[in-house]
């Protein structure tokens, strides 16, 4: 799904990129990345489907199509992000109980420099600066299929110059902090995200699984 914008306005400025890499590399692939941004903020939705191939392909498709609908329907408000990944939940569970997904679901606000997520599965949200990191929690679970009752809807400050990376179980990292630093920032810095996004996916993914990365870079947040 391709952005609507790669930068964002307001009080802080949003880029995206996105890549994954199919099981023995043979498309189609299970992982499936979703950035959409509006005037007031920015959405990302990053699933792995359940499986390989061309079944999960499908359900990542329709994932990737309900929360392009939703969020840009006239209608739709931010009001909460629980609401919309109840909303995907349930569009896959009224299909096929096959159909599931793990799911990082994430809203950008972009005048109050503030990111809100929900994770259900095994991806990895991770937090990097230039000198820490931290990693999101997640819940144990599966979106269209036993999803936790009451999601865990995390929020928090931004601060410039930090980048969001996400990234399917296919993905192998012993210390993302170091390891997406090199690709994300110094000679990497003005590069686009979407190449770094490449480089880390044929660095460290696992042969037997879908591989994905996700990143977003946050900067010039005005105080």
């Amino acid at each position: 799904m391709r952005a609507i914008a790669s930068e964002s306005p307001a009080v802080m400025r949003l880029s995206y990129g996105y890549w994954s890499r199919p099981f023995r590399n043979t498309p189609p692939c299970g992982d499936g990345g979703g950035w959409i941004t509006r005037e007031l903020d920015s959405w990302l939705l990053v699933l792995d489907a359940i499986g390989h191939g061309p079944i999960a392909h499908r359900i990542a498709r329709l994932s990737l199509d309900v929360f392009q609908a939703a969020v840009t329907d006239k209608h739709f408000t931010a009001n909460s992000i629980n609401d919309l990944a109840i909303h995907l939940h349930d569009c896959l569970k009224r299909r096929n109980l096959d159909e599931q997904a793990a799911m990082n679901l994430y809203h950008f606000d972009h005048y109050q420099a503030r990111l809100t997520a929900v994770a259900v599965g095994n991806l990895e949200g991770c937090l990097i600066s230039r000198k820490n990191s931290f990693m999101l929690t997640s819940q144990n679970g599966m979106v269209g299929g036993r999803m936790p009752r009451t999601l865990n809807v995390q929020s928090f400050d931004l601060e410039d110059d930090t980048v969001l990376a996400v990234l399917s179980d296919g993905m192998q990292l012993s210390n993302p902090q170091r390891e997406i630093q090199k690709y994300v920032y110094g000679p990497f810095a003005s590069r686009p995200l979407k190449d770094s996004a490449r480089l880390i996916v044929e660095g460290y993914h696992r042969d037997h699984d879908d591989a994905s990365c996700a990143l977003v870079r946050i900067s010039h947040i005005q105080p």
